[in-house]
């Protein structure tokens, strides 16, 4: 069974592949800075909106978060 810490855990590995920032993705995201920095910290499990918001940060389709990671590609902006 997937926990929401193997979530997190996929966003944070798929974070460091890219080289982004919490703060780069939070503006991606339209999300405050301090909301995605709780979520890569694990102070605070993202609600689905918030997932939803952070995959487009990391301009990934939330169904790859449930995917091998090594698959991960960027997606194009029509796929988005």
């Amino acid at each position: 069974m997937l926990k929401s810490e193997d979530i997190v855990d996929a966003l944070i590995e798929l974070k460091d592949m890219r080289h982004l920032t919490t703060y780069k993705i939070a503006l991606k995201s339209d999300l405050p800075p301090s909301t995605v920095t709780n979520v890569f910290q694990k102070r605070t499990m993202p609600q689905l909106d918030t997932l939803l918001a952070i995959c487009r940060g990391l301009e990934i389709n939330p169904a790859q978060l449930f995917t091998d990671i090594a698959k991960f590609d960027k997606l194009t902006d029509d796929e988005i």
